[in-house]
């Protein structure tokens, strides 16, 4: 994974990480902190599940 996707993963606000990851078909449960969540979906970009595209449009790399 690069560096850019990491740092805008880490930019992510807990409500667009639940977006992403809901709309790929995972379910999030508010038991689950921001920080599992943030690592299950760095994880499931770097094993391809998620592209790494979505974070595109996130906060985290617009510039």
């Amino acid at each position: 994974m690069e560096q850019e996707q990491h740092t805008a993963i880490n930019w992510l606000d807990r409500d667009d990480i639940v977006d992403i990851l809901e709309s790929h078909g995972f379910a999030c449960y508010d038991k689950e902190s921001t920080d599992e969540l943030r690592e299950a979906l760095r994880a499931n970009i770097e094993d391809g599940t998620i592209d790494a595209a979505c974070l595109e449009n996130s906060n985290g790399m617009r510039k």
